[in-house]
């Protein structure tokens, strides 16, 4: 069954899509928002198109791109997404949560992606134990989640704060794993990216 694989800037997630293809039976489709990484993309494409085999970009999520994602998930796929980025496009779109003991901001679109594809959700980290070896940490997340209308701003607050948790517990096992570029905590970095 397909599944969404919240991850983060945490480890390295092309050595956890290359791992996919060698030990899995269905891959995972990384969702990248271009808006984000217009010139990685471009980069990544010149270096080695290849690497972009197993990329879905966004523009942004509208009915189309919707329908195609659903078909990936009922193909059986996974799809990957970080879910510790305000995003380019929506920055006012974030919940602050308690975080290494400070609030920050965190996008809502994940969730609500998740929400409307209706399938399992996992978190997903791959952090490099010693040299050549990768260690993969994947847990159940959530059968499915839901941001039923009157309660979608508490839930999404509850199921942003338990992926926030989550990650802390990686980020403090791992403190020199987190790609952080920028002053995570600032309000003025949501919309400075």
């Amino acid at each position: 069954d397909g599944a969404v694989l919240m991850s983060a800037h945490i480890g390295n997630l092309d050595a956890l899509r290359v791992a996919s293809k060698t030990k899995t039976e269905k891959e995972i489709k990384a969702l990248v928002f271009t808006k984000n990484s217009d010139h990685f993309m471009k980069v990544l494409n010149i270096v080695n198109p290849d690497a972009l085999k197993d990329v879905v970009p966004i523009q942004n999520i509208d009915i189309l791109t919707m329908l195609k994602l659903k078909n990936l998930i009922d193909e059986g796929n996974a799809l990957g997404l970080v879910a510790d980025r305000v995003t380019v496009g929506s920055p006012e779109r974030v919940i602050e949560v308690p975080f290494l003991g400070d609030l920050a901001p965190f996008p809502q679109g994940p969730w609500i992606l998740a929400s409307l594809l209706g399938c399992p959700v996992y978190t997903i980290f791959c952090v490099r134990a010693e040299r050549n070896r990768y260690d993969v940490f994947i847990e159940p997340f959530a059968d499915k989640i839901t941001l039923p209308g009157k309660q979608r701003e508490t839930k999404l607050h509850d199921w942003i704060c338990s992926y926030a948790l989550n990650l802390e517990k990686y980020c403090c096992r791992f403190p020199h794993h987190w790609f952080n570029f920028y002053d995570f905590w600032s309000r003025s970095s949501k919309t400075s990216r």
